[in-house]
């Protein structure tokens, strides 16, 4: 049966606070609309009659219904083979990544590593010096002979300074010092505790570790220039640009309004919308899934005190 009685430790709200609440909805309500609109607008203009959304007649709903950017780009066979290449160079390339980031990282959590100070030094010296994209397309295409090879577009940048050192403060922070202490006292080995105890708890590193590889490799544009001269290995990002550069794009189109010639360069417009959208599908469609893993991650990988 209820009393009637107020809770004691129930926090007092004021005007201020009410007033603050409205303030903040209404601000993060308008950094919504500037984030997103942006990309509605893109999604608008690549289903929309070119001529209207050059006449700013576009604005909260598409207009003359045009899919000839999507059939023109969907249609190109080489569309499909991009799209395959850079599944595969993403899927390994994010393995190679996570295979060589997580131990190199937990090794260089280690205090008793031998050296460590110095090899952290080399490795962070590397993000502010580097031998030069000469020197790299020298080593990796001439030196090792990957031009034209999968691992060309999956070992120089298998490894990222930035993540490594993201990954070792991670762990120096969240794997105590104890728990390897104890995991000794069982005879558990450094391989066994770091497949065993590290790993579990850096569920939520992987999975940002995976989202951020992710985004990096799928956009990755400038491996496939420098080392791919085979048209059947490149990627969607630089076939993409093969059809943006096309002779074919020079041809007229009927706009399917009736009345209007679609021009070339309008078509390429087209094509830029329609390219926008396809690109990002991937990147939308796993940041949902790995945000899950991440937020598990996180619960499963703290270390209660």
């Amino acid at each position: 049966m209820k009393t009637g009685k107020k809770n004691p430790n129930a926090i007092k709200r004021t005007q201020a606070d009410a007033v603050f609440d409205v303030f903040n909805t209404v601000f993060m309500i308008f950094v919504l609309v500037i984030i997103a609109y942006p990309l509605y607008f893109v999604v608008l203009a690549s289903v929309s009659d070119p001529y209207l959304v050059e006449a700013g007649e576009v604005w909260l709903w598409p207009k003359g219904i045009n899919l000839i950017g999507y059939k023109k780009v969907l249609g190109d066979a080489r569309v499909w083979t991009g799209l395959r290449n850079s599944a595969l160079y993403t899927v390994l390339g994010v393995a190679a990544s996570l295979a060589i980031t997580l131990p190199a990282a937990y090794a260089l959590s280690r205090k008793d590593l031998p050296f460590v100070r110095g090899i952290s030094f080399i490795c962070v010296f590397t993000m502010l010096f580097n031998g030069g994209l000469v020197a790299t397309y020298y080593m990796v295409a001439h030196l090792l002979k990957l031009e034209n090879t999968l691992t060309a577009m999956i070992l120089p940048s298998a490894v990222s300074v930035y993540h490594l050192m993201v990954a070792r403060t991670f762990m120096q922070t969240n794997i105590p010092i104890e728990l390897r202490e104890a995991a000794q006292v069982d005879g558990c080995g450094e391989t066994r505790f770091f497949l065993t105890v590290v790993l579990p708890l850096s569920t939520s590193l992987i999975a940002t570790l995976v989202l951020m590889f992710s985004v990096i490799r799928w956009n990755s544009y400038v491996d496939a220039l420098l080392y791919l001269t085979e048209a059947r290995r490149f990627p969607l990002q630089t076939v993409i640009k093969e059809i943006l550069l096309a002779d074919d794009a020079t041809q007229q189109f009927d706009s399917g309004t009736g009345s209007n010639i679609i021009t070339q360069q309008q078509i390429v417009t087209l094509v830029k919308y329609s390219v926008i959208l396809i690109c990002n599908i991937p990147v939308v469609i796993i940041y949902p899934l790995v945000q899950k893993y991440l937020v598990k991650g996180i619960l499963v990988g703290a270390v209660k005190g």
